[in-house]
């Protein structure tokens, strides 16, 4: 099973300016405007929470799906849907008509793995959901997307069963997630960067792989050299100027460098 994760940037903000009246009709409008996107993908939503999205793909569904996407395991035909509604969100200029102005940042993670579904609640309520460690690292993954400046973050399990050259993909990270013992290796997809961007990233992406190890084997002195030149290939990338100070930050802290294994501490809520 895999679980995808979206939320909108901002709206807080936007709703606090906002009427009650207002507020809800922008959200169901964002809402109306990325469900499909998941249901053509054979994914179904599991609860709506706030303004975020909580949705599943089965690998039992593997039928499900339209065009190409049909006969894709669960982790693609979720990475299809959350290409599908990043480029939405992108490109569209408002929530609804008359709403001029506001374009809310999008967040999304997509987590796969095991799962509980049940019942939870009390006599009063019950609600049925799903529960378990692959949810809370989706929902994570998806809050990190700030921290990253990406769109789109998937999970490691997930990225091993996305297969080679479907996406365009790269790790942007490997971190202990708050409560976690074990790390989780973090990629970035990048097929809804508009196309000037995603050209500079395929560009770049032997190198920044190349960048990318010998940041991880402690090489620093060489990572950031090379993080540096790719910056001036790619001055979009928000990903390299990241690196840059955290590279200068490790080489200051003389302690890091003791028992170095390229994973840096606890990342998110």
């Amino acid at each position: 099973m895999t679980v995808l994760f979206c939320d909108i940037r901002s709206f807080t903000t936007l709703s606090e300016g906002s009427g009650p009246q207002e507020t809800f009709s922008l959200l169901n409008d964002h809402l109306r405007q990325m469900e499909p996107c998941i249901y053509r993908q054979g994914g179904f939503v599991d609860k709506y929470v706030g303004d975020a999205i909580l949705s599943l793909f089965s690998d039992d569904n593997r039928g499900s799906g339209e065009g190409s996407t049909r006969g894709m395991n669960s982790a693609q035909r979720a990475v299809s849907a959350a290409i599908e509604m990043a480029r939405l969100a992108r490109s569209a200029q408002s929530l609804r008509d008359g709403n001029q102005g506001f374009l809310p940042g999008f967040g999304i993670g997509i987590n796969s793995g095991d799962l509980v579904l049940g019942t939870v609640g009390s006599p009063a309520r019950i609600d049925t959901t799903v529960i378990g460690d692959t949810v809370n690292t989706c929902s994570r993954l998806e809050s990190l997307t700030i921290h990253y400046k990406c769109p789109i973050l998937v999970s490691g399990s997930t990225m091993e069963k996305l297969g080679k050259d479907i996406f365009h993909a790269r790790q942007v990270d490997e971190v202990y997630l708050r409560g976690k013992k074990q790390s989780t290796r973090i990629f970035e997809i990048f097929d809804a960067d508009p196309p000037e961007q995603l050209l500079e990233k395929s560009r770049i992406q032997v190198r920044y792989n190349e960048a990318m190890e010998l940041y991880r084997t402690g090489d620093f002195a060489a990572a950031l050299k090379l993080f540096s030149e790719l910056h001036q290939k790619a001055p979009s990338d928000q990903i390299l100027p990241l690196y840059i100070e955290r590279i200068k930050g490790l080489q200051e802290n003389a302690s890091t460098l003791k028992d170095w294994d390229g994973t840096i501490p606890v990342l998110g809520s």
